[in-house]
């Protein structure tokens, strides 16, 4: 699922979006279009259209989610991005608390903080954070704006904690995430069911992951999103808790992660199980000015999983290295940008400030 800001694809018109054959869905998230609900409900009335029509997206697929995939920082160490009511823990019980990282090696991505966090436990509801501030979603705001837009796939209203989590708040999260499932399916047309994925929280620990899996796979939902991954664990606590999850959930249904996107993480994830990802992993190379090269060899050997400036799966055409480099940014690539355009025109582009360098590099 391609990543969105406001409903948009960075950087990508409607028709340069079409014209990319790859792009399976996009992805909408809650926290920036929430404040927007009256204009959505008020859309639909007048013109019976969702968001496939207001956002230009054609016939790609939609899938609106809680998440917004850059919402956290991933460090263990660095911690998150907002401030929390309970304090992350590490109890001695080494069963009933996630591991702590101990080598850079066996962490997962890093990318820049955000100051979009995901929703806090609140009872009842969860709270949208936005341009506007915060504001309070019940199940009958999310239900309106699901109805409204109308996306293809969407996740169930859910209280979201990042990885290291204390136990309590995480324990609270999975009773209110049930809670709030069930509310939605109740006020949502029998018809919509078909479309809700349900989510599978419990942050590090085991114990509750194991419950939120075995809860959520009795509902009558049509695939699953796993939350809570790519919010500080180490690549090892991933595999483990993935290998649990996935002996509770049918074989038959889709299961969906927000956030890994790096090309390791996500063939780890295919292996382990996992269907579908919202990534915001080529927005933020972009950001970068980096091109992706993909040299995929796996696994991925250890010179492969290192993110310093010798990963050879990106190049940064920012670098003077490529002020008279006549190659196409991926020799042998036959995208548009590829075919047409050489690392020095691009290396040009970025260094003038040019809006086209972002679109070609996307």
């Amino acid at each position: 699922m391609l990543y969105t800001k406001d409903g948009s694809p960075p950087h990508l018109t409607p028709d340069l979006l079409d014209a990319i054959e790859d792009v399976q869905g996009v992805h909408l998230g809650l926290q920036e279009l929430f404040e927007h609900k009256d204009v959505f409900v008020k859309y639909r009335q007048v013109k019976d259209k969702g968001a496939h029509d207001f956002f230009a997206l054609g016939e790609h697929v939609t899938f609106f989610g809680i998440r917004d995939p850059m919402a956290f920082t991933e460090s263990p160490s660095s911690g998150p991005t907002q401030k929390q009511t309970d304090t992350p823990q590490q109890p001695n019980n080494p069963s009933q608390s996630p591991s702590s990282s101990s080598s850079s090696s066996s962490s997962s991505s890093s990318k820049p903080p955000s100051s979009s966090p995901l929703p806090p436990v609140a009872q009842g509801y969860i709270t949208a954070t936005s341009k506007k501030g915060r504001a309070k979603v019940t199940v009958q705001d999310y239900a309106d704006i699901i109805t409204s837009l109308s996306p293809d796939v969407f996740s169930g209203m859910s209280a979201e904690v990042e990885w290291r989590a204390s136990k309590k708040r995480s324990h609270k999260a999975c009773h209110l995430s049930s809670d709030l499932l069930d509310g939605l399916l109740a006020l949502l047309p029998p018809h919509m069911h078909q479309r809700v994925f349900g989510v599978v929280s419990g942050a590090g620990f085991k114990d509750q992951r194991l419950r939120s899996a075995q809860d959520v796979a009795k509902k009558n939902v049509a695939g699953f999103v796993l939350s809570g991954f790519d919010t500080g664990e180490t690549l090892d606590e991933r595999a483990e808790m993935l290998e649990i999850i996935m002996q509770q959930l049918p074989v038959d249904k889709p299961k969906l992660v927000t956030g890994p996107g790096r090309p390791e993480e996500v063939l780890d994830m295919i292996a382990a199980g996992v269907d579908m990802f919202c990534t915001y992993y080529p927005h933020l190379n972009t950001q970068m000015a980096c091109a992706l090269s993909f040299p995929v060899s796996y696994p991925f050997p250890p010179s492969q999983q290192q993110h310093d400036a010798h990963d050879p799966s990106k190049l940064n055409l920012r670098d003077p290295v490529y002020v008279l480099d006549k190659l196409p940014m991926v020799p042998g690539c036959l995208c548009y940008a590829c075919r047409t355009h050489t690392r020095a025109y691009v290396h040009h582009l970025l260094n003038t400030h040019e809006m086209l360098a972002d679109v070609l590099l996307t």
